[in-house]
């Protein structure tokens, strides 16, 4: 008991010192003898004496039923009070009772309907609610009572990103960027809300706030790399290159941006820069056992058919067979090999072996099919390849490379 007993005797200390609508002398009766309270004197007093009870009480048992109540009686008498009033809706709030929260706050925008603390709280309180259309109006409020301040803006572009709605929270954005004093804390939300988006697998809605956010600053080197990826997702593989080629010159060093450059390139129809970019890389790991290491097998099927495909046939044959002797079972690489040989009329066993060992892994493949029917052409056996050849069609239906070929083995057939 002696806790309560001590904490009974500070409680009007802080209550004096904490709240300053208490801090209100008493009218004095005109004998002077005695003190007469008015009713608001009245309701001072009582307000009073439970907050100091919940003050007790918080002390005592904790942020409780008891604190609570006695708060909650506190507020009521003296609604215009801000630091109580928010006491009390921070209690309703853990309590998930969102509406006693608005019915306090509604009373405190009442008496204050110019702070912007109490609005940007009530927008937030009605989102939680499920009330997206009040919380706006809170929100927008809030950015009308003090435009230069960022929090309003954030609030109501978070709503708007929850929502899904990128095209409005991007527009909440750069309103907020021509009206705050510090674009930082947008900028950092700016960042926020794309890796949201990202998230949310809706990877063109996350675009602009990457941009926006390298707008302003130029050197966030993961910003810039996730933008890229972005870039990547929706097919916009020259900005992926630039974004990427502006992180490969601040980080030449970098194996990882280099592969990723040349893939990219590939996939543009770059080859000859995939095939720079591939040397550069195989340069830097000759004789580094270390860096050689951090190469995945796949990098060599990679290098291999861009090699191919600028024409370094020798080159494409030694990275193609280095990939397959790492992984012997690969049909693609399998395929590719038997494919270029088939091409240059060299190795046509082997490629004939080579192409059986990949359809029995996928029968069914019409790609493997064409190129097994190619080499039955290069072979000299017209009719099977023809076979073959409309077999690989029925898969994949009128491919320009199969329909040239099954025509070339058809006029060979029909000369003989």
């Amino acid at each position: 008991m002696r806790a309560v007993t001590q904490w009974l005797a500070l409680a009007p200390l802080f209550v004096i010192a904490g709240c300053s609508t208490f801090q209100q002398t008493p009218r004095l009766a005109s004998s002077g003898s005695a003190l007469s309270l008015s009713a608001a004197d009245a309701n001072l007093g009582e307000a009073l004496a439970h907050y100091s009870q919940g003050l007790i009480a918080e002390a005592s048992l904790g942020a409780g039923q008891s604190a609570f109540f006695h708060f909650k009686q506190a507020a009521a008498l003296d609604p215009a009070h801000i630091p109580l009033n928010l006491k009390v809706v921070a209690d309703y709030i853990g309590r998930k009772d969102y509406t006693g929260a608005v019915s306090v706050l509604n009373s405190l925008e009442r008496a204050h309907p110019d702070v912007v603390e109490i609005r940007l709280l009530s927008g937030s309180v009605y989102q939680a609610q499920g009330n997206p259309k009040e919380a706006v109006r809170q929100f927008q409020a809030a950015i009308r009572l003090a435009p230069e301040r960022p929090d309003g803006y954030i609030r109501l572009g978070t709503l708007r990103a929850m929502a899904g709605d990128s095209r409005k929270a991007m527009g909440v954005v750069l309103d907020g960027l021509r009206q705050v004093k510090d674009p930082q804390p947008l900028i950092e939300f700016c960042e926020a809300v794309g890796y949201l988006f990202v998230s949310g697998q809706d990877v063109p809605g996350a675009i602009p706030f990457f941009e926006q956010v390298l707008a302003y600053k130029s050197g966030h080197d993961a910003v810039r790399e996730a933008l890229a990826r972005c870039y990547v997702a929706v097919g916009q593989e020259r900005k992926a290159l630039a974004e990427f080629g502006v992180l490969l010159k601040a980080h030449p060093e970098d194996l990882r941006l280099r592969v990723v450059m040349a893939l990219l390139s590939m996939q543009a129809d770059q080859y000859g820069e995939a095939v720079k970019q591939f040397d550069d890389v195989a340069r830097r790991v000759e004789g580094n056992a270390s860096l050689a290491t951090q190469l995945q097998p796949l990098f060599y099927f990679w290098y291999g058919n861009t090699c191919e495909r600028v024409g370094r046939w020798e080159d494409g044959e030694r990275y193609l067979l280095r990939y397959l002797a790492a992984n012997p079972e690969s049909s693609e690489a399998l395929n590719y090999l038997a494919y270029m040989w088939a091409e240059r009329g060299v190795n046509l066993d082997k490629a004939g072996s080579y192409i059986k060992k990949a359809l029995v892994q996928e029968p069914d493949n019409g790609a493997y099919l064409d190129t097994l029917g190619w080499i039955q052409y290069k072979q000299g056996d017209y009719r099977t390849a023809e076979k073959t050849l409309i077999q690989a069609l029925k898969k994949l239906g009128d491919d320009p490379a199969i329909v040239e070929h099954l025509r070339a083995a058809r006029k060979a057939s029909k000369k003989r």
